[in-house]
């Protein structure tokens, strides 16, 4: 079984320390595989925003202790925020390459 590893650093003490990751999570958009793993809404926004083009609108509030995990595979925006409403009780509303976010 092959192991991947990745440096990381702390910018709070300057520490730079090695250890393992998940291919999927960080290289999974070469095969198409978007996932989230314990990550916050912000994370989440982010990292679809840069996926699909698109800009959400939300509160900053949303609850930051919230963390959200799933794995997709070749989704259309649509079915990832289907998939996202469901697990966290969002709604999502897309304007052009706007996504709307409330509770």
């Amino acid at each position: 079984l092959l192991q991947h590893e990745a440096a990381y650093i702390n910018y709070e003490n300057k520490q730079l320390s090695k250890g393992s990751f998940d291919e999927d999570q960080i290289l999974g958009w070469r095969k198409n595989i978007l996932k989230f793993k314990d990550e916050s809404y912000k994370v989440v926004f982010e990292r679809i925003s840069h996926w699909y083009g698109v800009e959400f609108i939300y509160d900053e509030n949303l609850d930051a202790k919230v963390l959200y995990s799933a794995t997709y595979h070749e989704q259309k925006l649509d079915d990832v925020l289907q998939g996202l409403s469901y697990a966290s009780d969002l709604k999502f509303q897309i304007k052009s390459d706007l996504v709307y976010v409330s509770q």
